[in-house]
């Protein structure tokens, strides 16, 4: 585990969105759908339209999420360019 933690900072601190998504994400989705579906997917929707209100209203809005929420097709990111 703290091999793939180390790869998985590693491809952060790089900006690696790939290594992200392979390390972070599809090992997830791969060993359960089910978890991918509640941990990801579904919380990066509800973030989404959270998101998407906070930003069409004023101010300046600091948002952090873990590095798995922001790689993959079904990333915040792509969420919101979808929308």
């Amino acid at each position: 585990a703290t091999t793939e933690l180390d790869a998985l900072v590693q491809a952060w601190a790089t900006g690696d969105v790939e290594g992200i998504d392979r390390l972070g994400v599809q090992e997830m989705r791969s060993a359960s759908e089910e978890i991918y579906q509640a941990l990801l997917v579904r919380r990066n929707t509800d973030w989404a339209a959270q998101i998407q209100a906070l930003l069409a209203g004023s101010g300046t809005t600091f948002i952090a999420v873990g590095s798995a929420h922001l790689a993959g097709d079904e990333s915040v990111q792509e969420i919101l360019e979808d929308r």
